[in-house]
């Protein structure tokens, strides 16, 4: 059972310290198993969804904001994705989904009030090509609620279908895997069947709406229990993304839900992971995990297989749940459009190149600047940084190299052999990021990142037209560079940089200036241009 909510915090729990809402069947379903306490979702919905069903990160399948937005994909394309129900339905399972979907319909939907009513329900085509066999969702961006009326209020109708759902499993030997996108708690914030009163659209009834959501998930518990399905059904329940803008108390402090941004408010989710005789009850995990890591963990547990074809993002965290101690992941990323970050335990690194340093998040995140950065945040940069290469080059689980463009170019200038090596790598539909390392193969030594003297280095991008989009100088904290060794390693995102890039063919160049003493004067050498391409994805 994968259950997700629509922008639920974590610091929204009781479980999590969170001291706003009632969430007792939440605090009672993280009791009875195990409490993840660094989940990643993404900052809106679309994206989290996919990465779950293709255990892979969203620049890959094409969904790097909400369905068809900013360039995203309009839907989740089953001739070119394996989705986590394409493969257990392949393991014998039967599948199901019911609630939100948010990945594309295909076929014509079901619109206005005839969508609330069953019997006038048109599947979506999408959906049973992603490999659900039984179904039942809204096919909006979003729930709307209807009347506030138990019955009537419109997630009653997707939580009284799985209901059905679990019944007719009742007693039947083939196994299910069953995903409930639950509509609430995202705007329209409307009034619940617990506050009939409330005014449309009000925010002053999010705390209902948290209330309502949780006294669901206690049904739906109740239901499995019922029908001698808890024993073996492993839930396990989260959401997409962050709360959105709600001021809420977590251990005595304020948190500010962040949705749609890039601070962790906007993607730290819950994850609670519940199976009798599976999860040890009451225990906790620390281990940073994200939405690619479904797809593996289900098929570890459901005995289904992996696809081998493909890059897998995700790391099975079964060995977590059952309370071995195994090293976790090192890093999440985490993508918006052409924004993103890549985030250890502690450090967090933007697409801007900024450091920041997570010791008091999620109430602050302290940007350091590069002059100030210590060398344990040096170190995090240097490793983040070389985290992102593997990533967006295709080394994930699979570690299948993608395909780049490399150029290597040596010039002397006195003394000095300065050697410039540029490589360029990426995926379809992913960022294009260009890695610079800086050689000094000659016998004098040179100062890079000074005032005045030294050695400045600086990279642009050229359209077809030769027009030059954006330069980026390199530069870093003042070092020697001393014979063979590697001293300048940058990783830029050249679709920041230009502020885009839409398809087409570019081009990039390095210039090197070296300024001093030993070389009389100024020299500057020019990388020779090396083009790449950018697809229409």
């Amino acid at each position: 059972m994968v259950m997700i909510a629509d922008d639920l915090g974590f610091e929204c729990l009781g479980a999590y310290g969170g001291e706003s809402y009632k969430t007792p069947n939440l605090d009672r379903l993280a009791r009875s198993g195990m409490m993840f306490r660094q989940h990643f979702g993404t900052p809106v919905c679309s994206p989290a969804r996919a990465q779950m069903l293709t255990g892979r990160y969203s620049f890959r399948s094409g969904f790097i904001d909400i369905s068809g937005r900013s360039g995203a994909a309009e839907g989740l394309d089953p001739r070119k994705e394996v989705t986590l129900a394409k493969v257990m339905k392949e393991a014998g399972y039967a599948t199901a989904v019911t609630g939100k979907w948010h990945l594309g319909w295909g076929s014509r939907p079901t619109t206005g009030p005839a969508e609330f009513d069953r019997k006038q329900y048109r599947a979506s085509s999408n959906i049973a090509a992603c490999g659900f066999q039984e179904q039942y969702c809204f096919s909006g961006s979003h729930i709307t609620y209807g009347e506030p009326v138990k019955g009537q209020y419109h997630p009653d109708l997707y939580q009284a279908w799985a209901l059905r759902y679990l019944e007719g499993r009742r007693g039947k030997r083939r196994p299910f895997f069953m995903y409930y996108g639950l509509g609430l708690v995202h705007f329209d914030f409307d009034p619940t069947p617990l506050n009939p009163e409330g005014k449309k659209n009000d925010r002053k009834n999010f705390p209902y709406m948290v209330e309502y959501l949780d006294g669901q998930i206690g049904e739906f518990v109740a239901k499995l229990e019922e029908t001698g399905l808890r024993a073996n059904t492993l839930i396990l329940f989260s959401s997409d993304n962050g709360c959105d803008g709600f001021k809420s108390k977590l251990n005595g402090r304020e948190v500010v839900g962040g949705k749609s941004g890039m601070k962790d408010t906007g993607t730290w989710v819950p994850l609670l992971a519940s199976w009798p005789g599976g999860v040890r009850a009451g225990s906790e995990c620390d281990d940073l995990t994200d939405y690619t890591d479904f797809l593996p963990t289900v098929c570890e547990v459901g005995g289904a297989k992996v696809p081998g074809d493909r890059v897998i993002d995700g790391r099975s965290f079964v060995a977590q749940m059952r309370g071995e101690k195994v090293k976790g992941r090192e890093w999440v990323y985490v993508q918006l459009t052409n924004k993103w970050f890549i985030r250890e335990k502690k450090w967090k690194l933007r697409e801007n190149g900024r450091v920041y340093d997570l010791s008091n998040t999620p109430f602050e995140e302290k940007r350091v600047e590069q002059k100030d950065e210590t060398v344990e945040a040096r170190e995090a940069r240097k490793r983040l940084a070389g985290a992102l290469v593997g990533l967006v080059a295709g080394e994930g689980a699979s570690k299948r190299p993608a395909a780049g463009a490399k150029l290597s170019t040596k010039a002397t200038v006195e003394k000095a052999e300065l050697e410039v090596i540029l490589s360029l790598v990426s995926v379809k539909g992913g960022p294009v990021m260009a890695e610079v390392v800086l050689k000094n193969r000659g016998k004098t030594e040179m100062r890079y990142g000074s005032v005045g003297e030294g050695l400045d280095v600086a990279m642009r991008v050229y359209d077809t037209k030769g027009e030059a989009m954006g330069k980026r100088d390199l530069a870093g904290k003042e070092q020697k560079i001393v014979e063979g060794e590697k001293r300048v390693r940058c990783l830029v995102d050249l679709s920041v940089l230009c502020g885009g890039l839409k398809a087409g063919t570019y081009s990039v160049t390095m210039e090197c200036e070296v300024e001093g003493e030993e070389v009389k004067g100024k020299k500057r050498m020019v990388v020779e241009r090396v083009a790449f391409v950018v697809g229409e994805s």
